[in-house]
């Protein structure tokens, strides 16, 4: 008996009568390309080619809104998560899966969108390239990844015009040739799938490839993000501070994405030295009997000035902190 699995699957692959035309043109997509191959939680499509070679022969732009086609217009399905794997030599498979789709909540609705939004400092920082019609990322938590952006606000592949999607899979072919590495994998999230609303590629680079190809060149996250704060954006650091110090989690949520980015930064670069260093602080003497017992225990919720010459954390208060920081502390 013929399931509605099967149906789907049957459907699925019959082409396009756009397809089916384009092809008696020769436009250089093999119908077998676009003929889908049940798998878990969704299908998988196989192309002979591998992008590169796709993009080389401009045949991206084309093979990809295909797909779309397939996917959304004759088959309805617009909450997605888009994965592309390298088959070496041998091409590379295209896998929609959607059938999880009902546990997703899909992204949430702020007020700005971080990848339109330039003056964002977090935007500041991991912004790599600005070319004509997108904008390559590093990673928001400083993992092995380079994020590709329409440079218009865009929430799906099918939006953008032939132009945008022939630069779209170029640029990012561009950016692995002009770094030297290989890829992985690549994401593509759609609808209730995504957690940010703009459209962005994940381009997933393992981890020995990512060290000697960018890790050591672009990817310094003490210099682009804890250096470029601290240095520019004064204002900035006083706000989230602030933040710290009055609880604001209001303040804090906004601006959570850079403050994981700094706290990852930090944890990456961090020094093995074991050092001494102090801080001043000015207390009446109750309070500090009540505060900070000898042998307690205690947090400060701010960024914490302090200072390797004893002699200047003097000058900031009665009582003198003595701080032993080691770097796995």
């Amino acid at each position: 008996m013929a399931t509605k699995e099967d149906d789907l699957a049957d459907e699925f692959s019959k082409l396009s009568t756009k397809t089916q035309n384009e092809i008696k043109l020769g436009n250089g997509i093999d119908p077998t390309w676009l003929t889908a191959h049940s798998i878990k939680d969704g299908y998988s499509f196989w192309c002979q080619l591998t992008l590169k070679q796709l993009v080389d022969r401009q045949l991206s732009q084309t093979y990809f809104q295909e797909l779309i086609f397939i996917i959304e217009k004759e088959q309805q399905i617009y909450d997605f998560h888009m994965r592309l794997h390298p088959k070496g030599q041998n091409g590379l498979t295209v896998d929609f899966l959607y059938k999880t789709a009902a546990n997703k909540l899909g992204p949430d609705q702020g007020d700005v969108c971080i990848s339109c939004d330039m003056n964002n400092p977090l935007s500041q920082s991991s912004l790599i390239k600005k070319n004509p019609t997108t904008c390559i990322w590093l990673d928001a938590q400083l993992r092995n990844k380079l994020i590709i952006t329409p440079r218009r606000h865009i929430e799906r592949l099918s939006q953008m015009s032939e132009e945008e999607m022939t630069q779209f899979w170029q640029d990012a072919q561009a950016i692995l040739n002009e770094e030297g590495c290989n890829w992985e994998t690549m994401i593509l999230n759609h609808g209730k799938y995504r957690t940010h609303s703009h459209l962005h590629m994940k381009i997933n680079i393992g981890q020995t490839q990512w060290i000697r190809c960018i890790g050591n060149n672009i990817c310094d996250p003490e210099e682009i993000v804890c250096s470029k704060w601290s240095e520019e954006d004064e204002n900035y650091y006083q706000l989230i501070n602030t933040a710290l110090l009055d609880d604001n989690y209001e303040v804090l949520k906004k601006h959570a994405r850079f403050i994981n980015s700094l706290r990852m930064a930090i944890k990456n670069k961090h020094s093995d030295e074991t050092i001494v260093v102090y801080r001043g602080l000015s207390i009446d003497s109750k309070q500090m009997e009540e505060e900070y017992k000898i042998g307690s225990q205690f947090v400060w919720p701010t960024f914490t000035s302090t200072s390797r010459d004893k002699d200047v954390a003097d000058g900031f208060g009665d009582y003198i902190f003595e701080i032993h920081a080691a770097g796995h502390d």
